[in-house]
């Protein structure tokens, strides 16, 4: 499908990026989503998004297949990889395309990587069992953190980053 120059202009509108220049010869070819991406991101191009599967293939390779053969030891200690792949994705892939690639949960990436990563792929019925084993796992390592009290330090405020808000 070809956009045309006023389906750009109305996509530039809606993503508030007026002073993005057009380029109608380079930008005629790419989907809705693709321009839109390019917009939202001020007019930073980094190109039409990769596959999903591509994108997968990369991040088994970053956080799976090369981390280091102790990690790959127990599931408990691989899914700290398949976590660490996660906050990749949605902080470089989600955040260069936001309207390119689902938003996961940390399961659902889990499931996906473990149906697409060649490594992983034999292990993909368990995806569910392994990451309940793994949160169980998490939750019995001491971790640091803050507590924000008013003047009084009669109340606190237990802050919440805005993707566990999301249902992360």
């Amino acid at each position: 499908m070809t956009l045309s120059r006023s389906q750009l202009e109305q996509i530039r509108a809606d993503a508030g990026a007026d002073a993005v220049p057009i380029d109608f010869a380079k930008m005629a070819s790419w989907s809705e989503v693709e321009a839109a991406a390019f917009f939202e991101s001020g007019g930073d191009d980094h190109g039409p998004p990769p596959a999903l599967q591509m994108v997968m293939d990369d991040l088994a390779m970053r956080f799976v297949v090369n981390c280091p053969a102790e990690e790959q030891e127990s599931f408990e200690r691989l899914l700290f990889q398949v976590e660490a792949a996660f906050w990749f994705y949605d902080d470089e892939y989600r955040e260069i395309w936001p309207h390119s690639f689902p938003c996961f949960t940390l399961l659902q990436f889990a499931q996906k990587l473990f149906e697409m990563c060649e490594l992983l792929k034999p292990f993909a019925a368990r995806t569910s069992e392994l990451y309940e084993k793994f949160r169980q796992y998490k939750i019995q390592i001491p971790t640091c953190g803050a507590m924000l009290l008013d003047q009084s330090q009669t109340k606190e405020r237990l802050p919440v980053p805005e993707k566990l808000e999301a249902g992360r």
